[in-house]
């Protein structure tokens, strides 16, 4: 036992002695109401908030090698990695979802229309890979605006002190 205990810590440590750290933009968002849905109405809104959060990262140029997206179910977090965008492009970035999910619910039949709440923070946090080895990031940063995002009310955007005062 205290064997396995030694070798997690060397593991652990080792990989923490390999990583990134990098000033991080996050925007963090969920459908407000989503398990009260059928799950054929989930998979549908579900495949119109990709849509939606893929037409406002094209509209806002935010290339793939810039970003790391996070499926969490009913929700996605995106972390924009390139701290030379420009200070606000979380917000911009922002705006541009609830744009497109604005035009997706003025289409959309009644019972697929939907809301989500955004959380915008940024912070220095480690860039990883997950178990999935795909890239992914770790830290306060990605904590916070997950908490900020369930303060948020539908179709709003909640800030950060950090992010109010930039």
């Amino acid at each position: 036992n205290l064997t396995f205990s030694s070798n997690i810590c060397y593991c652990v440590c080792k990989s923490m002695s390999n990583s990134n750290t990098a000033f991080i933009r996050y925007v963090f968002l969920d459908i407000i109401g989503y398990s009260k849905l059928t799950i054929e109405v989930q998979a549908f809104i579900v495949e119109a908030l990709n849509k939606v959060v893929q037409a406002a990262l094209k509209g806002n140029k935010v290339q793939k090698k810039g970003r790391v997206l996070i499926p969490v179910g009913d929700g996605i977090g995106i972390a924009l990695l390139n701290a030379a965008r420009k200070y606000d492009s979380h917000i911009r970035l922002s705006l541009s979802i609830l744009r497109h999910l604005e035009e997706y619910n003025q289409q959309a039949d009644e019972k697929n229309k939907f809301q989500m709440r955004i959380g915008v923070h940024q912070n220095t946090d480690i860039l990883i890979t997950d178990i999935n080895e795909m890239p992914n990031v770790a830290g306060t940063g990605i904590n916070v605006t997950a908490r900020i995002m369930g303060l948020a009310d539908g179709n709003q955007i909640l800030v950060s002190r950090g992010v109010y005062d930039e």
